[in-house]
């Protein structure tokens, strides 16, 4: 712990210090009233008053808990309390700790990764986007290092910072003008528009991400990422094999530049996931939420797969095919 870490912020007990950005730290605490571990995001309010661009941030700081703070589900991660002012000078957010990493750095890391977890972690995130859209919430940056992984591979969609409520006004972002992630973000959504449908794009970008290895569209400027978004179509070269067979129709569906043909919610789109796992002979997913649509187990002619083992309670597990999954180079090939 640093020596200016302080020891207490409202009634919470600082442990350490785990994070630290521009505009806050944040903070592994102790809740003495519960004795539970929570992560407090913390942004300090005396240096962004006269800043325009701070006090945006502050905006954002809080419309996370505002947004976040209305959803209760397995995968997102949960808001406990909110401080707007805090006597240490600072506001700070009391959210669910997960104690594991980002998916992001899982796919950077040397930890193997097989294809039907990386899509099970993506599934997760489906049915957590569903949940927020059928509470009129759009997340707007849905991407790696927004989904927090816990040492049980469950997936927690995090970080609703720059969301926004379907029936409100969005005050942070000028007609015209995109905010979110270029890597990520759908052709509306870098126009300035964005709907469910732009966070289901994000989903997509992220299962080609899983499939091959990167992004369907990169570039040297923000600039030149957003305008492939917009009039390129999606590389499908990168896939291969069995692959490309059955993932490739899904890809390009979900990641359509006309949001009407694009899948129209996360469950959607993990039914032809699940159907394409088990025609190409892969183990199929198991989530642990039962409103997820499951997966049929492939037949056991099939010597490479063994059907998930049932297990009370959930999550079931199983054997992965030979080889797995590893992030870049080269994707996966069966």
């Amino acid at each position: 712990m640093l020596p200016l870490t302080p020891t207490k912020l409202g009634r919470y007990e600082i442990v350490d210090e785990i994070g630290k950005g521009a505009m806050g730290v944040v903070f592994l605490a102790r809740d003495p009233l519960i004795g539970r571990l929570v992560a407090l995001k913390t942004f300090r309010i005396g240096y962004s008053i006269k800043d325009q661009e701070m006090e945006q941030f502050r905006i954002r700081f809080m419309r996370e808990a505002q947004s976040a703070g209305i959803l209760t589900h397995p995968h997102i991660v949960t808001i406990h309390d909110v401080v707007e002012q805090s006597e240490e000078g600072l506001a700070f957010i009391a959210m669910e700790y997960v104690r594991g990493t980002n998916l992001k750095l899982l796919l950077q890391g040397d930890r193997p990764m097989t294809l039907a977890v990386a899509l099970d972690i993506v599934s997760q995130v489906g049915d957590a986007l569903d949940y927020a859209h059928a509470n009129r919430v759009i997340h707007r940056d849905v991407k790696p290092a927004n989904i927090l992984i816990d040492e049980d591979d469950r997936a927690y969609l995090a970080d609703f910072g720059i969301a926004k409520a379907l029936e409100g006004n969005d005050n942070l972002t000028q007609a015209g003008v995109g905010i979110g992630t270029p890597e990520y973000m759908a052709p509306e959504q870098a126009q300035g528009r964005a709907d469910p449908r732009s966070d289901l794009y994000a989903l997509g970008v992220m299962v080609y991400q899983m499939l091959t290895g990167q992004v369907p569209f990169s570039g040297n400027t923000t600039v030149e990422v957003l305008m492939k978004h917009l009039q390129e179509p999606v590389p499908l070269s990168p896939l291969r094999g069995a692959v490309a067979q059955q993932f490739g129709p899904i890809l390009q569906r979900a990641l359509a530049k006309d949001p009407n043909l694009r899948y129209q919610s996360g469950r959607e789109m993990m039914a032809d996931v699940n159907q394409a796992m088990t025609r190409s002979g892969f183990a199929s997913i198991v989530v642990t939420n039962p409103t997820v649509i499951s997966a049929v187990p492939p037949p056991s002619s099939n010597p490479s797969v063994t059907a998930p083992a049932a297990q009370t309670p959930p999550p079931a597990t199983y054997t992965p095919p030979p080889g797995g999954y590893t992030p870049p180079p080269g994707g996966y090939t069966p």
